[in-house]
């Protein structure tokens, strides 16, 4: 098992769209060769998936900040995913963090730290994401870029990371460029990229594919999510307008 951890600037979201869009049937999911779904970066990141969807999210306590709750923030930067590919890619919300794939909290920080928004820690066995960890990072002063815009953009790029997307894209107009701009949508690459990870759930034409979940997701260990036992680590450290390293 490997793990990725990936940290970048932005912010999060995610609240009843885990109830209504992002819950429902599921299927289980295999890969297309880069390239299938094009335009994309296919070609320019690593794709793993989870073996089924929905995938189950747990949002740690209530992220509140300058006395506003981030939860639907955080809720909506994963929604972005489920409406941009129909439905297909969803998620529910996991009773515990025990039970949870992937499991999401707010943090504030001491002191400002752009090049730290985000920070995704993500488990793989082989070409499958076994479980992932989602860190949104805040502080006093966030708000020049719009807390709530900011928060959205971030979680929507962490959620892709936590999806299987291992790697950023090279263009800045999209949400897995390693530093995108707050409010930013996903775009047809970050679309086509995901659809090229979860190739069972499209067929080559992009359109729907009927299919039904025959198993539940593998259950989390422990504090759930968890990444114990994994043999290699790769960590990206990327800043609002400084680039990764």
């Amino acid at each position: 098992m490997r793990v990725a951890n990936r940290v970048i600037a932005g912010a999060i979201v995610c609240v009843a769209a885990l109830v209504t869009a992002c819950g429902g049937a599921g299927g289980r999911s295999r890969s297309c060769d880069p390239g299938t779904f094009e335009p994309s970066y296919s070609r320019s990141v690593e794709l793993a998936r989870w073996r089924a969807m929905p995938v189950r999210v747990y949002i740690v306590g209530e992220p509140v900040f300058q006395g506003t709750n981030l939860r639907r923030e955080i809720e909506d930067g994963f929604d972005d995913w489920t409406q941009a590919t129909g439905g297909r890619i969803r998620c529910i919300k996991a009773p515990s963090r025990r039970e949870a794939d992937i499991v999401v909290r707010v943090q504030v920080l001491d002191e400002p730290d752009p090049g730290r928004a985000g920070v995704t820690t993500t488990g793989y066995s082989g070409s499958r994401v076994t479980a992932a960890t989602v860190t949104l990072n805040v502080w006093d002063g966030i708000d020049y870029y719009g807390l709530a815009a900011q928060v959205r953009t971030v979680a929507a790029h962490e959620f892709g990371h936590a999806l299987g997307i291992d790697g950023h894209s090279p263009d800045s107009e999209d949400v897995m460029y390693a530093t995108p701009t707050p409010g930013a949508s996903l775009t047809d690459q970050d679309v086509n990229t995901i659809r090229t990870a979860y190739c069972g759930l499209f067929d080559e034409d992009g359109q729907d594919v009927e299919v039904t979940r025959a198993a539940p997701c593998d259950p989390c260990v422990g504090e759930g999510a968890t990444t114990e036992g994994a043999t290699a680590t790769r960590t990206h450290v990327c800043g609002l307008g400084a680039g990764c390293r």
